[in-house]
């Protein structure tokens, strides 16, 4: 099992599902019960939008201009008979393309983003890049001190060796009291679900109170 790779890409196979079912069931409930719930609005804001600029229409047509030749210049390279993206056997699953699809999808966000920087010339030196990237990572500052903490405990967890002990005595327990099978697949579905509308209830919360404290 230590030779097994997990890359992102895995995570679609199971993302797939679920967002189509999730985004229709989600738009019948927006749609039919939430929303005629709500009622009309009836304030004094107006939304108003600017016409794009021809110089911005310019900036996007760059963009994606320099997007579609980075994805393409990836795609030759990943089917040539000897691609440094391709494993040792030819490959593409597994391969250093799937593992490394973190980065290659940075590159292709920050090649979007420069060539519309410069077209509008909001860009007009490599010290804007670096500028305008530590913006960008301002707002993620608290997630990435969570995620810190969080790889933290699962790296004690897996040092200790306790998430198999606990996985271990917890399927011997299930086992001793009869509790397999389907019945054991419905359960994790329900503590899941519930677990979810915790998570749900307390960023929902968190939200409020931020809110409260801003105004």
């Amino acid at each position: 099992m230590k030779n097994i790779v997990v890359t992102p890409v895995d995570n679609w196979y199971f993302m797939i599902a679920p967002v189509v079912v999730l985004s229709i069931i989600g738009a019948i409930v927006t749609e039919k019960i939430v929303e005629p719930r709500l009622g009309n609005y009836e304030g004094e804001l107006k939304k108003e939008f600017e016409a794009a600029k021809p110089m911005e229409i310019k900036g996007l047509k760059n963009a994606a201009i320099a997007s579609i030749a980075y994805i393409a210049l990836i795609l030759i390279v990943l089917f040539l008979s000897n691609s440094p993206l391709r494993s040792e056997d030819g490959s593409i699953v597994p391969s250093p393309f799937l593992n490394g699809i973190v980065p290659l999808i940075l590159i292709l966000f920050i090649i979007a983003g420069v060539a519309y920087g410069v077209t509008v010339k909001n860009i007009t030196s490599s010290r804007d890049i670096g500028k305008y990237m530590g913006e960008a990572m301002k707002d993620m500052s608290g997630f990435i001190v969570l995620i810190f903490a969080a790889a933290q405990f699962i790296a004690y967890f897996e040092w200790s060796n306790i998430g198999s002990w606990i996985a271990v005595s917890g399927a011997n327990f299930l086992e001793s009291i009869g509790f397999t099978g389907i019945t054991v697949v419905i359960g994790f579905v329900i503590l899941t679900a519930v677990l979810n509308l915790f998570i749900y209830f307390q960023r929902v919360c968190t939200m409020g109170a931020r809110g409260a404290y801003i105004y």
